[in-house]
């Protein structure tokens, strides 16, 4: 008998295992929320196969709950089968890039902006740490030949990197062996607010060329100071112009704070930047813009989020001719203050306007919007069902929208 009991004793760990991540979990969900669309007017085709994931904080644990809604309904993290939990939700890209090749991205931080993808290649610029406060020290470079399989690695100490408290990754490109990493580092020396840590913002090219496996160049592109006196905070927005191209917008903007409260905004400069030549060249806008905050771009136009006597207003801006199409988002209004708050995506040719942020709401408006002429074209609600369990407050996060094929 004793020759059996470590092989029952297995059976039994399995089981339990396969009741606490698996079983349990699905009774645990059963009472959370439900995330749902409610059609109100327009193409409902445009969001069938619409699909966001985030996270869900209901008060009751000390993490957030994440979760993923599609056509077949919200489910979340711990729905899934329990090895796929180590995982857990990702973006549509990472997803794709770990169905093809896992080896590749094993280890990696999945960030989107972490990435650049071409027919040929797929190029890796993450960070790595040796200190106890996880600061970033180096860069990791990976590069993935699709063809061989082959995999080139790079570990490169970050240039200066005691310069800066902060560094964000927003763009990688590769084009002729090297790739390019532009981050917004934020200026360890340059602090002028003790109490809101108003940092200035550099941005920053960085070249590493593959086949020599070393970092060539590093060009400091623009450095957006500071503000004094504690009167509101300055911005370096990178926005993508053209993934493709390593074709950038700099936004140089700033948030200034009123005596009566109120907030407003400071466009300063704008400036289209091409990744691998790191030739920039700044684009006049016209005053009517200077008020709004940059969301989105492409590569002849900028959107800009603006306040319409405190309602939200949606500005498409030809950064080539200077014309300008402005709209309400929506025909009842929605509060800048609210849209702010808002996850705004181009996708296929359209703008997705989505709540980045609910809290103890049960709708928030939704909209679908032509790029060409700011047509809405769909208007819905996001609806929060299944919420009578909750006794306390509710946050949702929305990371990401995506079209799911």
């Amino acid at each position: 008998m004793k020759k059996y009991m470590k092989l029952i004793s297995v059976a039994v760990m399995i089981v339990v295992i396969y009741t606490v991540f698996f079983i349990s979990g699905k009774e645990m969900t059963a009472s959370f929320p439900q995330i749902k669309f409610h059609h109100i007017e327009g193409d409902a085709s445009l969001v069938e196969s619409l699909a966001i994931f985030g996270s869900i904080n209901m008060g009751d644990y000390f993490f957030d709950e994440t979760f993923k809604y599609d056509k077949n309904g919200t489910t979340y993290e711990a729905d899934l089968p329990w090895l796929e939990r180590l995982d857990g939700f990702s973006s549509e890209q990472m997803e794709r890039l770990n169905e093809k090749y896992p080896s590749f991205m094993r280890g990696k931080d999945e960030y989107d902006s972490y990435f650049f993808e071409s027919d040929e290649i797929v190029a890796y610029v993450g960070f790595s740490s040796m200190n106890w406060e996880m600061a970033p020290e180096k860069f990791d470079v990976h590069l993935l030949d699709k063809d061989s399989k082959q995999v080139t690695k790079l570990s490169v100490d970050i240039p200066d990197v005691l310069d800066y408290w902060y560094l964000d990754i927003r763009n990688v490109y590769y084009e002729d062996g090297n790739i390019f990493v532009t981050t917004v580092n934020h200026k360890e020396d340059a602090v002028v607010s003790s109490e809101y840590g108003n940092y200035a913002e550099e941005v920053v090219i960085y070249t590493f060329d593959m086949e020599n496996e070393k970092l060539e160049n590093t060009t400091s592109i623009y450095t957006v100071d500071a503000l004094e006196n504690d009167e509101g905070f300055a911005y370096a927005t990178v926005l993508e112009a053209d993934k493709d191209k390593g074709s950038l917008y700099l936004v140089d903007s700033s948030e200034i704070y009123s005596d009566d409260g109120s907030i407003k905004m400071k466009l300063n400069k704008v400036m289209q930047i091409d990744v691998a030549s790191q030739k920039k060249k700044e684009i006049q806008v016209e005053k009517e813009v200077k008020g709004g905050v940059p969301v989105q771009a492409d590569a002849n136009d900028l959107y800009f989020l603006q306040n319409k006597d405190g309602k939200a207003a949606l500005m498409k801006y030809n950064v080539e001719n200077g014309e300008r199409i402005s709209t309400l988002i929506f025909d009842e209004g929605v509060s800048y203050d609210d849209a702010q708050d808002s996850y705004i995506e181009e996708i296929n040719g359209l703008l997705y306007f989505i709540p980045a942020f609910m809290y103890n709401d049960d709708t928030a408006k939704i909209a679908v919007l032509d790029t060409n002429t700011l047509d809405k074209k769909y208007v819905g609600e996001l609806t929060v069902e299944n919420r009578q369990h909750i006794n306390k407050f509710l946050e949702i996060y929305i990371n990401e929208a995506y079209i799911k094929e």
